[in-house]
């Protein structure tokens, strides 16, 4: 698996931001995208009023920052700069292009919104497998 990869999940808020930031962190190329963004595209994850704090506390466990990761929204043009995308998102919330590209491959994870700090952890950690699975496939 060669390229840039990028993660794609409902908000750009928790597991594709994990994921991007997991995969840059073990030396591959990667980004994130939101299907559905609440907030403005360019937004800084440490932005209070996303209530990002548990997803940047459980990557700052791991001695990984995500206090200047931005938000984006996902759009027919970026998907073209990526060999690989990893869609976590909710089905419903996946524009028809993306599910009709032949690059992407989806990952079913559940999302962490409203949960506890133990539940991000497990997310963080079953995330953090699964790239280090598909770095090894290069």
């Amino acid at each position: 698996m060669a390229g840039k990869v990028l993660y794609v999940c409902r908000a750009n808020i928790g597991r594709s931001q994990i994921a991007e930031a997991y995969h840059n962190y073990f030396n591959g190329e990667a980004g994130s995208a939101g299907t559905s963004l609440k907030y403005l595209s360019g937004t800084q994850l440490s932005d209070p009023s996303l209530g990002a704090h548990k997803v940047i506390q459980i990557m700052q466990e791991e001695g990984i920052s995500l206090e200047k990761s931005k938000l984006t929204q996902i759009t027919k043009e970026i998907i073209t700069q990526y060999s690989k995308i990893i869609v976590m998102a909710e089905k419903h919330t996946i524009p028809d292009y993306l599910l009709e590209s032949k690059n992407v491959e989806y990952w079913e994870i559940s999302d962490t919104k409203g949960r506890d700090l133990n539940f991000y952890r497990k997310i963080r950690n079953e995330i953090k497998t699964r790239v280090k699975i598909l770095l090894d496939k290069k």
